[in-house]
């Protein structure tokens, strides 16, 4: 079955099967494979955090303080830039098909996994919208929208957004 992919960021296979092809116990074997790896991933992501935190803190406070203390906030300030680049991560996979929610938009939308996601009829934005949700899927430096559900195969991935 040929797919239309409304924005192409990166690589992703086309999926064999969607979420209306696995069996109930598959499913749940899904989401009991995925619930540790967004653990992980939300964790890194409260770790990056405070690496940024940190890291604007220093450099306000190298500003404040007299010449003599700015070599210790500029080592503490790029110890806090290796804690954000070490502790970003991808978001994890999709366990049924193995693509990476974020990649990509496919036919299934984002928020509520439903398969009503179409193009735009606004020259304007050219974002796709979801008949089900009303949900724009615009994307700039961030996006729009909370991914719950695997674009690409429909999976219900996360009650929380990812």
């Amino acid at each position: 079955m040929n797919l239309p992919h409304f924005f192409i960021r990166g690589s992703f296979e086309k999926p064999s099967r969607f979420v209306t092809d696995y069996s109930a116990d598959e499913v749940a074997r899904f989401h009991k494979e995925y619930r540790p790896l967004v653990t992980n991933y939300r964790r890194h992501a409260r770790i990056a955090g405070f690496g940024m935190a940190s890291f604007f803190l220093c450099i306000i406070l190298g500003m404040i303080f007299p010449k003599k203390f700015f070599i210790y906030f500029w080592a503490a300030g790029i110890c806090s830039w290796f804690l954000i680049v070490f502790a970003m991560k991808r978001v994890p996979k999709c366990p049924a098909c193995h693509n990476s929610p974020d990649v990509g938009l496919g036919v299934f939308c984002p928020e509520c996994g439903s398969r009503t996601l179409e193009p735009s009829d606004s020259w304007f934005s050219g974002a796709p919208k979801c008949r089900s949700c009303g949900k724009s899927m615009r994307r700039g430096k961030t996006r729009g929208y909370k991914i719950r559900a695997c674009t690409h195969c429909g999976l219900s991935l996360d009650d929380r957004e990812l």
